[in-house]
């Protein structure tokens, strides 16, 4: 999860980052202590455990992702202000659907 378009989405250290075990069914996490702000979230399941968004021979991901918003189909990676979201309630939800 980035707060901002710098360094989205591939700096990992500009990133909250949070691994989290599969379990059927929905899954969810909480995040306390969130300021309101604009986020952009990248859910990837990393089916082969490598700690990475694997990708097929055209650079495309091999692996289910998600994201907090609608990003036009482009090659590369999606754009900040295309998939942010405004956090701006407590004990807001956000819900997201692997492709």
């Amino acid at each position: 999860m980035y707060n901002s378009e710098k360094g989205f989405p591939t700096k990992k250290e500009l990133c909250y980052k949070k691994i989290v075990t599969q379990n059927k069914g929905q899954n969810q996490f909480i995040i306390n202590d969130l300021k309101f702000n604009d986020y952009a979230i990248i859910l990837v399941f990393d089916e082969n455990e490598n700690q990475k968004m694997d990708r097929n021979w055209l650079g495309l991901p091999a692996e289910k992702y998600a994201l907090s918003g609608q990003s036009k189909f482009h090659f590369g990676p999606p754009v900040f202000n295309e998939v942010k979201f405004r956090f701006n309630r407590n004990n807001q939800k956000i819900f997201l659907a692997f492709n």
